[in-house]
């Protein structure tokens, strides 16, 4: 029971920091949350037609990329593998200007 309690505290926080997100790229740019939402389905749409009968793998940068990677995979209908990566240009407190 504990493990189902803490899911949904994590599904509820992630939802939250999600409306957060798309409002503030809203604001930023003046698109509706709506706009934003059709434009995903419609990226969805054309990479399950891109990707139909191949296994891609849809790979996101973290930490900046969980919303969208979230909202974007649900959307894309034929099988895929997902993964992550993490990308950093510091060594210890100073920007290296490289990628590590």
């Amino acid at each position: 029971m504990l493990a189902v309690e803490r899911r949904k505290r994590i599904l509820d926080k992630v939802r939250e920091e999600k409306k957060v997100i798309v409002s503030e790229l809203s604001k930023m740019y003046d698109v509706s949350e709506e706009t934003i939402r059709r434009r995903v389905e419609e990226l969805g749409k054309l990479l399950t037609e891109e990707y139909a009968g191949k296994d891609p793998v849809v790979v996101g940068v973290l930490k900046g990329v969980v919303v969208f990677y979230s909202d974007m995979i649900r959307q894309i209908r034929v099988p895929c593998q997902m993964d992550f990566m993490w990308l950093s240009s510091y060594s210890g407190t100073n920007s290296t200007g490289e990628l590590i």
